[in-house]
């Protein structure tokens, strides 16, 4: 099932950049085909369900939210934390950072939650992982599932207009793994809703960080070096918790 999920998964992907090079559109342009590439992993991962019969058992992760609310707070507001630091250490935000947090209720928080978290944890973290973590360790599935991750999220290079260069290629690896391995921990720890947060509050703080900073090859390798100073911190936090097959609460085969 984990086969045919990623199979399924990269296969509309292909079908939404195929679509987007029929059209003429670009990568940043919001069309089906974009929504089609940002919900494929979910997508992939209800139908490799239905297809084992368990798709009701996916689909029931969403509804359970009664963790401790100090969960959802830390792994919203720590990105954004994050972000801060970042901007205040590359001292470029100037007066436009109050400005970018005025305008983040109105426009990126409705994108980024119907889009990234809904579109992708389904299937990375609900599906993938879970099944992936009864055959090896919590970590080396997480590493397996940020190494999908990323391959999946560097699919511009297949459109004219992506531009995807050595230091993309590269930060995209360290911070999409180092993620997977926090992602996983939290999963196991908690359930995916408050992945969903977690992977909300990443994009909340892409979003408020000046262009300056997330569109530079520093600015990008310096969050993906954060991240896996966090992963570090997880895999000696979290030991034996990540280093036995286990058979958490998820999705069956």
């Amino acid at each position: 099932m984990v086969l045919l999920w990623a199979a399924l998964t990269y296969l509309l992907t292909l079908a939404g950049a195929l679509w987007l090079l029929a059209t003429g559109d670009g990568p940043q342009d919001l069309t089906p085909a974009i929504l089609l590439i940002a919900f494929s992993p979910t997508l992939a991962a209800f139908a490799a369900a239905a297809w084992s019969g368990r798709w009701r058992e996916l689909a029931r992760q969403i509804l359970d939210w009664r963790h401790d609310v100090r969960w959802y707070a830390l792994v919203l507001l720590a990105p954004i934390a994050i972000a801060l630091v970042i901007d205040a250490v590359f001292a470029v935000g100037g007066d436009r950072a109050p400005e970018r947090w005025l305008l983040l209720p109105g426009i990126a928080i409705l994108g980024p939650l119907l889009t990234n978290p809904l579109g992708e944890e389904f299937g990375w973290r609900g599906y993938g992982g879970p099944l992936l973590q009864r055959r090896i360790t919590p970590l080396a599935a997480a590493v397996v599932i940020g190494l999908l991750w990323t391959v999946w999220h560097l699919w511009p290079v297949l459109n004219p207009e992506g531009h995807v260069g050595p230091v993309d290629v590269v930060q995209s690896v360290v911070r999409l793994v180092a993620t997977s391995v926090v992602y996983a921990w939290l999963y196991n720890r908690t359930g995916l809703p408050v992945v969903l947060v977690a992977h909300l509050g990443h994009n909340l703080s892409i979003e408020m960080m000046p262009p300056e900073v997330i569109g530079s090859d520093l600015g990008q390798l310096t969050l993906a070096a954060v991240y896996l100073l966090l992963a570090v911190a997880v895999v000696v936090y979290a030991g034996k918790d990540l280093q036995a097959p286990r058979r958490p609460v998820g999705v069956a085969a």
